[in-house]
């Protein structure tokens, strides 16, 4: 399991571990990196889509995890 995974916090809402995933951006964007989070489980689908934005894929993927990570942490707080 690489270092970036073991950073991954499970879904808040099912539990299971999320995939991360890049995407070269477009011109529009400016042609950046975008990353994302999501998690299919539970038959359902919850998604970090305001992920990550970086000049590498290594730091879109950064981006996307620290915003997966403080969606979580927000929905534990929640949680009685």
């Amino acid at each position: 399991m690489s270092d970036k995974m073991r950073e991954l916090l499970p879904c808040p809402f099912c539990g299971r571990l999320p995939t991360p995933s890049v995407r070269a951006g477009t011109k529009a964007e400016g042609a950046k990196f975008r990353g994302f989070v999501s998690c299919f489980g539970g038959g359902y689908s919850s998604h970090a889509w305001h992920g990550g934005i970086g000049d590498t894929p290594e730091a879109a993927e950064s981006a996307a995890i620290a915003s997966w990570n403080t969606r979580h942490a927000a929905m534990q707080e929640r949680q009685p």
